[in-house]
């Protein structure tokens, strides 16, 4: 929220906007003369966003994917919190949001880091690789969280997409996993690349995989984990 650096009356666009957490916010620091747009694909977390966001005149939401939603170019700010890594092209989606932006239009949002540097990320993974058969290399780049995570293919990326004054900076801080080392094992394991690991096995795999982890958990003196993202900014 601080680097969007958002003013009053300012028209924000929320990219994958999720259950309106980020857009209240957002909302809020523009005020009620202005307008702000989420957007996303999911229909369950959009009931969600439309019901807390209720009563505000200045909200609205779109069911839509960023990359190929038609955006007229209105909006001073685009603002998204970890929704921008799961576009299965990501140049050309980045290239379309681009098209969402008024002139002079900022751009600010946060991504993972890579998984070696996310211990809520990795740790479960190194966990679980033992109680898992073989396994092929986790792709990097393939649509999901840690899609956007390599600085340099970053980028690339959001300069192909013609925006300019490209900022990505490190962000480090903790994420809190669960109230209980059971919610916390069950949350790691809900997670990439663990979670698209465990989808390729059966029932027996993921229960071995979520005691291991569980367990895991009680050495740590908190259900919580280190976590390093990327802060990127720009402008069209």
């Amino acid at each position: 929220m601080q680097l969007g650096a958002i003013r009053p009356s300012e028209r924000v666009l929320d990219i994958g906007c999720g259950s309106v957490e980020t857009s209240l916010l957002a909302a809020s620091a523009v005020g009620a003369a202005s307008q702000l747009t989420g957007v996303d694909i999911s229909q369950p977390l959009l009931a969600l966003a439309r019901h807390r966001a209720e009563g505000l005149a200045n909200l609205r939401y779109v069911e839509a994917d960023a990359a190929h939603c038609a955006f007229a170019p209105e909006h001073d700010l685009l603002l998204s919190r970890f929704g921008v890594m799961f576009f299965d092209d990501s140049a050309s989606a980045f290239a379309n949001i681009r098209t969402a932006a008024a002139p002079g239009g900022r751009l600010a949002f946060v991504c993972w880091r890579p998984v070696a540097e996310n211990e809520y990320a990795a740790m479960p993974y190194e966990i679980a690789k033992p109680s898992m058969p073989p396994l092929p290399p986790f792709d990097p780049v393939a649509p999901g969280q840690f899609a956007l995570s390599d600085p340099d293919r970053l980028h690339g990326i959001v300069a192909g997409a013609s925006f300019s004054a490209i900022g990505i900076e490190k962000l480090d801080g903790v994420m809190r996993m669960g109230a209980t080392v059971e919610e916390a094992g069950i949350q790691a394991t809900s997670l990439c690349p663990t979670a698209r690991a465990l989808a390729k096995f059966d029932d027996a795999v993921r229960a071995r995989v979520l005691e291991a982890v569980t367990e895991a958990f009680r050495a740590y003196p908190v259900t919580s984990g280190q976590i390093a993202c990327w802060l990127v900014s720009a402008r069209a």
